[in-house]
C-alpha cells in the first residue's frame, strides 16, 4: 500500500492468498510469487466498455527495466513430464505463465501462473499471453513498467482448451489489465501490514527519500489523533538491518502490538539514515514539498 500523501504508511488489512473458483477464469489470487512482498491487483476487465479501448489492454514492450537494473520479462514456458497435470483421468502437457528478471547473466524466477484443471476435467484453464499464441511457448508479453511506484502493468487472458467430445467451456475468455506491484521504488518507503503475519514490510528503493544509499532504518508508530506531531512517534525498531542494505532488498519489522481499540488508528513511519543524516518523508507547505524535520523525530536505539 501507499503512504499518506505526507509521510504516513498507512495499515490496511490484505486479502488472504486464496485461489480463484475453480472452473472460473484465473486472476490475480491465483499468482505464486517468489519473490516475497509482491502483490497483483486487478485493474479492470479488458471487455468492459470503455476499459475494453485502454492501452492497458494491450500496450507496452516485450521488456522492461526495474529500478535495480534488471530486466522484466513475461512468458509462457512448456513444462516437462512429470510436471504435467491429470485432468478427468488425462494428462495434459502443461504451461505456465512466467515472470522472470534477468540481471546480469543470472536469470530469476519472480512470479509464475500455472495451468489448471477445470472441475469437470473437460478444459484446462490457461493463462494466456495477449496477442501471443498458444504454440509459441516462449514468445514475451507486452509490459509497463512504473518505476516511481514499483509496478509492472500488463494484460492477460484466461480461457480454455477444450477437448474433443467434452461439453463446452463454463466461461468465456476473459481478459484483464493487471499491476503487479511491490518492485523497488524510486524515493519513497512504501510500507505493507500483513495482520496474520505480525510484520510490516517494504522493499528498498532506489535512492531511499533521495539519499543515494541507506546505512539502516528506524520504524516508528503513532496514534492516528498525533499525526503532523512526529515527536510522539515511539520506536518499533532500530538501526537494521546490520549492514547497509541493496536496493530491491525487502526488509520485515517485527510488529507485536495489539490492535487499536475500535473507533482509534494507528500509523507506521520508517526514517532512513545515510552518512549521518535522516530523512523521513515529505510536507506541503502551501503547495511546496519539503523534507520534515529530522530533529523533531524521537531517537531511535536498540
Amino acid at each position: 500500500m501507499r503512504r499518506h500523501p505526507l509521510v504516513i504508511a498507512a495499515a490496511l488489512l490484505l486479502t488472504p492468498a486464496w485461489t480463484s473458483e475453480p472452473g472460473q477464469p484465473l486472476d490475480c489470487s491465483d499468482w505464486v510469487f517468489v519473490k516475497p512482498g509482491l502483490s497483483c491487483l486487478q485493474l479492470f476487465l479488458c471487455q468492459d466498455s470503455p476499459s475494453a479501448t485502454s492501452p492497458w489492454c494491450g500496450y507496452g514492450h516485450d521488456v522492461q527495466t526495474d529500478n535495480e537494473g534488471g530486466l522484466l520479462r513475461l512468458r509462457r514456458v512448456f513444462l516437462p513430464f512429470p510436471s504435467w497435470i491429470a485432468c478427468d483421468g488425462l494428462l495434459w502437457v502443461t504451461h505456465r505463465m512466467e515472470l522472470v528478471r534477468l540481471r546480469g547473466s543470472t536469470e530469476e524466477l519472480v512470479a509464475y501462473l500455472p495451468d489448471r484443471c477445470s472441475p469437470s476435467g473437460s478444459d484446462i484453464i490457461l493463462p494466456t499471453i495477449q496477442g501471443g499464441g498458444d504454440s509459441d511457448e516462449f514468445h514475451a508479453a507486452p509490459v509497463v513498467f512504473d518505476p516511481q511506484n514499483g509496478s509492472l502493468y500488463m494484460s492477460l487472458e484466461s480461457r480454455c482448451a477444450q477437448r474433443e467430445s467434452y461439453p463446452p467451456c463454463s466461461y468465456q475468455a476473459t481478459r484483464r489489465a493487471v499491476a503487479l506491484s511491490g518492485f523497488a521504488t524510486t524515493l519513497q518507503i512504501l510500507q505493507t501490514f500483513t495482520p496474520t503475519a505480525d510484520t510490516l514490510g517494504f522493499r528498498v528503493p532506489y535512492m531511499p527519500e533521495g539519499f543515494q544509499y541507506a546505512d539502516y532504518f528506524d520504524t516508528y508508530y503513532g496514534d492516528l489523533a498525533t499525526v503532523g506531531d512526529w515527536s510522539q512517534a515511539q520506536p518499533l525498531q532500530c538501526g537494521y538491518p546490520s549492514t547497509p542494505p541493496s536496493v530491491g532488498d525487502y526488509l520485515t519489522v517485527a510488529d507485536p502490538l495489539p490492535d487499536p481499540a475500535p473507533g482509534t488508528g494507528r500509523y507506521y513511519i520508517t526514517a532512513v539514515t545515510h552518512q549521518g543524516q535522516r530523512r523521513y518523508g515529505r510536507k506541503s507547505t502551501n503547495g511546496v514539498l519539503s523534507g520534515q524535520d529530522p530533529a523533531v523525530l524521537p531517537g531511535c536505539s536498540e
